[in-house]
């Protein structure tokens, strides 16, 4: 059946049962390619599509979903629903947006992901591990070498006449190494994000997988203490996604969030800019609308230190008596709407990751922690990670080091920042894009020997 027919259907037979209705579509193909020891060694490409039917019954949602688009999966959907919206009680009355808002333009995606064939996208995945293993002759193995894209299209039409569509496309491509001496084995890593699969720059990531790799051999632990401390950006835009739920008004109502009640007040250093922007020419996470028709756009989350606001959906907005910030997501057609950043990171400085080192002599630069989502409690703010990286001396990135663990408190790491890095990335996408310039630290917590 064609969709604008089973759509129309859908409201047609919701009209006396539902206040109001919402169809939710989501189109992706993705394409997955990965070599080993000079040969194709995964391949795959997969088409998905799915629709998600939200009744809105005496102010309460009711969810269902279904893969089919014809006249059984209307009323299935139309009667799943329903019981969904029969068990649920709620606080609030939901009350989906009329058609007629504004919406900022999107760039449309121009197909750039074809700029080269998928014999050549397979060829660059084959040199780039040829390259890696070439650079030295104490690199053993390439661990993975992948490559990966993916095109999507979602809809969000309701009975209120709203009809929106948003279309993307990106990729991005990994490479992990590891090198041996005599002595020890060290794995180190790089990957590019890109809308063009040209922009790859396989030179460059072997380049920086293999320089990680080996500057790490010969690594040791440090005395416990504190030190003072740059994290590189990377490590910090994990730490923004791992900690990111505390800004979403869902676990703030819920008391799942050590930010309740903070709103104007200041949570950071007079520094730091937390910033939540769909537009962001480098982040993958971008609409002008979120999975409930509401136009997203550009906040600032914490502005010079000050908690300026939580991220919303319609009900926690209606529950705080406020707005949504258009940040009403879900994770899969097959779920409810949550609360979900964009393209969410930290207001780059002016300072070279050069500069930041300078600072911070005798401390530690952290380049990679390990098991962050097991280590770390949300609600506290506390975390406890693996970590690894190298002294600072005179100014300098010297010895490695590993075999270490940093622990410390978000929400007091946060207000301990000294300086800000210029030097900006975005870690690759997820629920959400998270990105971070590197960061010093006054202090953090080492535990080594």
């Amino acid at each position: 059946m064609e969709f604008n027919t089973f759509t129309r259907k859908i409201f047609q037979k919701s009209r006396d049962i539902f206040e109001e209705a919402e169809i939710f579509r989501v189109e992706s193909e993705n394409l997955k390619i990965g070599v080993f020891k000079g040969e194709l060694d995964k391949f795959s490409f997969s088409n998905t599509s799915g629709v998600s039917l939200r009744g809105i019954l005496k102010g309460s949602p009711g969810y269902s979903y279904t893969e089919a688009i014809d006249d059984k999966s209307v009323d299935i959907l139309i009667e799943g629903a329903l019981s969904s919206a029969e068990s649920v009680e709620t606080d609030t009355r939901l009350t989906l947006p009329e058609a007629g808002e504004s919406y900022a333009a999107m760039p449309e995606p121009k197909n750039k992901l074809n700029s080269i064939t998928t014999e050549d996208k397979i060829k660059a995945m084959l040199q780039l591990e040829e390259k890696t293993l070439s650079r030295d002759s104490r690199i053993q193995s390439v661990q993975e070498c992948m490559y990966q894209e993916f095109k999507s299209r979602r809809i969000v039409r309701n009975s209120k006449g709203l009809d929106l569509e948003h279309s993307d496309e990106g990729g991005f491509a990994y490479v992990s190494v590891v090198s041996r001496n005599d002595t020890d084995t060290k794995t180190g890593s790089s990957y590019r994000l890109f809308r063009n699969p040209l922009e790859m720059d396989i030179d460059k990531m072997s380049e920086e997988a293999a320089e990680e790799s080996l500057s790490m051999l010969g690594a040791s632990p440090v005395a416990s203490g504190m030190y003072p401390a740059v994290i590189r950006y990377n490590v910090f835009a994990e730490l923004l996604e791992a900690f990111s739920p505390i800004f979403s008004a869902d676990n703030v109502q819920k008391g799942l969030s050590g930010l309740k009640g903070k709103l104007g007040m200041e949570i950071a250093s007079s520094g730091v800019t937390l910033i939540d922007d769909p537009f962001h020419k480098d982040g993958f996470s971008g609409s002008s609308f979120d999975d409930e028709g509401i136009p997203t756009s550009r906040k600032l989350i914490v502005e010079s230190g000050v908690l300026r606001t939580y991220l919303h959906n319609i009900r926690t907005a209606e529950k705080d008596m406020t707005e949504s910030t258009g940040n009403g997501f879900r994770t899969s057609y097959k779920t409810a709407i949550g609360v979900s950043p964009t393209n969410f990171y930290m207001e780059p400085g002016e300072h070279e990751l050069e500069e930041l080192l300078e600072r911070a002599d005798g401390g530690i630069l952290i380049t990679k922690v390990a098991g962050i989502h097991s280590g770390l409690d949300t609600v506290s703010g506390d975390f406890s990670v693996q970590a690894q990286g190298y002294l600072i001396k005179k100014g300098k990135k010297e010895d490695p080091v590993n075999g270490i663990t940093i622990s410390g408190n978000f929400y007091d790491l946060l207000l301990h920042v000294e300086e800000i890095g210029s030097d900006l990335k975005f870690t690759l996408p997820g629920n959400g894009h998270f990105g971070s310039p590197s960061v010093l630290v006054g202090r953090i917590s080492i535990s080594g020997i």
